[in-house]
């Protein structure tokens, strides 16, 4: 009966390491679509952004700027969305390019362009 029960552990332990390649695998997997799934999500914003300059577009940019006065709070919660907190209510608000406090108005212009 040992014998049996040894075995048994033994072929645990191979589906164990069976399972755990596995897994690698299946995560590599995921990091690759990701990651293709970033390039096709460039690839489709800057086609978008040069069917709308044939077009002809406005472009809204926004670039944050601290202040010691207000007692709104901004959150730039993504490269082209901020969120304004005041008073417990939330607003979001959406624009083309969303510049942080630190960068200049130079950046701003080398970067649009």
């Amino acid at each position: 009966m040992m014998t049996d029960m040894q075995n048994q552990l033994e072929q645990l332990r191979g589906t164990v390491g069976k399972l755990a390649h596995v897994k690698q695998n299946v995560a590599m997997e995921v990091e690759e679509l990701r990651s293709l799934y970033r390039k096709q999500t460039l690839e489709r914003k800057s086609l978008y952004n040069k069917l709308h300059e044939l077009q002809g577009n406005i472009r809204v940019f926004c670039r944050c700027r601290r202040s010691s006065t207000s007692n709104s709070c901004l959150e730039i919660t993504a490269d082209q969305e901020v969120v304004v907190v005041q008073g417990g209510n939330r607003k979001k608000f959406q624009f083309d390019k969303v510049y942080s406090p630190s960068s200049t108005q130079v950046t701003n212009t080398l970067l649009r362009d």
